[in-house]
């Protein structure tokens, strides 16, 4: 058994396991703080100044 936790411990600094997984944990932060940002500040500030419009409806079509 301990060979197996030693090779466990091997593969996870030789493939930086733990940079990825912090890596994702602040890839989803960052991703909850934009969301936050556009829902509660830019969007209000937008339909401030064009009201009556929705959207959830919109789409950005690119190329």
């Amino acid at each position: 058994m301990p060979s197996i936790f030693r090779q466990f411990k091997n593969v996870i600094k030789e493939y930086s396991v733990s940079g990825v997984a912090v890596g994702i944990v602040m890839g989803i932060a960052v991703r909850d703080y934009a969301e936050a940002l556009v829902g509660d500040f830019i969007i209000p500030v937008i339909n401030a100044f064009v009201p009556d419009v929705d959207w959830a409806d919109w789409v950005l079509r690119l190329g």
